[in-house]
């Protein structure tokens, strides 16, 4: 799960959606393609998702193990973050 191409699979899925939802903020361009758009942005959604419960199964108990699958100290301000943060360091 961790080789290189899957990492470069999800590199991919990444920019890709970063260009769709980049694209989604165009009025003109969602006006014209914004199904495809939304179609696209799903895709990835599904694509994130199944990585995340890839992992989870894979690595279970050491999932939550690993600062940077849970990626709060990185972003504190973030309501969700903040909230589970405070809950689960008590």
């Amino acid at each position: 799960m961790e080789s290189r191409h899957f990492q470069r699979v999800i590199v991919a899925v990444i920019l890709v959606n970063a260009v769709t939802l980049g694209l989604e903020t165009v009025p003109s361009v969602l006006d014209r393609h914004g199904a495809v758009l939304h179609t696209v942005d799903r895709l990835a959604l599904g694509v994130f998702v199944a990585e995340l419960a890839a992992k989870i199964y894979v690595q279970r108990v050491r999932f939550v193990r690993e600062p940077w699958n849970l990626r709060c100290p990185e972003w504190p301000r973030s309501p969700c973050c903040s909230a589970w943060c405070s809950t689960s360091r008590r």
